[in-house]
């Protein structure tokens, strides 16, 4: 495989990776250990964390997401 070709293949995996990450909905789990645990996790911590949710929500139901390369 050629430089350009390695280099190539590296930026498409990179942009897929990065794609993927943008997709994910936010994380209960990294909250908690944000917080400590889940008792501890405070109402302006739960108040953005259902913002992200709604608007991860909304993006899910109105495609907004980058689409996928091939």
């Amino acid at each position: 495989m050629k430089r350009s070709e390695w280099q190539s293949q590296r930026d498409k995996v990179a942009g897929e990776a990065e794609r993927l990450k943008q997709r994910e909905p936010p994380s209960l789990q990294q909250r908690v250990l944000d917080h400590g645990t889940y008792d501890k996790i405070t109402p302006e911590a739960w108040a953005k964390f259902d913002a992200d949710m709604a608007a991860w929500k909304a993006k899910v139901r109105f495609g907004e997401f980058p689409p996928k390369r091939i």
